[in-house]
């Protein structure tokens, strides 16, 4: 299968020249139930799940009953934390626990190539040269956006291990993230309009997806 072409932009927002990517990273079949399900499981794994309720056995007193039963002209009533009464317990109310779920290897492998490669259909991927026009001041960042084109909608940065001062130059800028080439998920490439990152992040990536690709091939021939 022959290499995608792609195009490599300078700073300044020009064609500089032509890259090749690999077609089993970029384009690999999609899979958009392998797409929602990791999503899905993304999004469970942030949730904290520390939200708690006090349900009766949690609430303190409510043994002596509040009044007598006849007579008052009032409904009875055999406890003041009842779920009825303001103030009162809460019935089968959420309790802390994790949303956590499970999802194989197999499922998040596709569904990051399927995410992979429809940021390169869509030509949202803005492959640069290199990011040294950022040395960690906001207005470089802004400046380099503009000249890509990338100022409307959400944009994510990915950074190699030897970029990270980069990063200082967008963190004030809104609805721009941040991330690491290690932290490439597929919720950040679903919801971002524009991908940016520099060719040897890019290719770093590939690397990594292929060796990912390449060992769940062996796990296969081995089960």
């Amino acid at each position: 299968m022959d290499a995608i072409t792609y195009d490599l932009v300078n700073s300044g927002g020009s064609v500089s020249r032509s890259i090749g990517l690999s077609p089993r990273v970029f384009g690999s079949p999609k899979s958009q139930v392998a797409v929602h399900a990791t999503v899905v499981w993304q999004l469970a794994k942030r949730r904290a799940g520390t939200h708690s309720a006090l349900e009766r056995s949690a609430m303190k007193g409510g043994g002596k009953k509040p009044y007598r039963q006849k007579g008052t002209g009032r409904a009875r009533a055999g406890s003041s934390i009842s779920p009825l009464w303001v103030g009162g317990a809460v019935v089968h109310g959420p309790r802390p626990r994790s949303y956590e779920t499970s999802l194989n290897k197999k499922v998040r492998l596709t569904a990051l190539t399927s995410a992979l490669t429809d940021v390169v259909d869509g030509k949202r991927l803005v492959v640069l040269d290199n990011l040294g026009c950022c040395t960690g001041k906001t207005k470089e960042g802004a400046s380099l956006l503009k000249s890509l084109g990338a100022t409307k909608g959400s944009v994510l940065i990915v950074l190699g291990s030897q970029e990270a001062k980069v990063a200082l130059s967008f963190r004030n800028i809104e609805g721009v993230t941040v991330i690491g080439s290690e932290g490439v998920n597929v919720y950040d490439l679903v919801r971002s309009r524009y991908i940016v990152m520099s060719e040897a992040t890019l290719k770093s990536i590939e690397g990594v997806v292929e060796q990912r690709m390449g060992a769940r091939i062996e796990e296969a021939g081995n089960e």
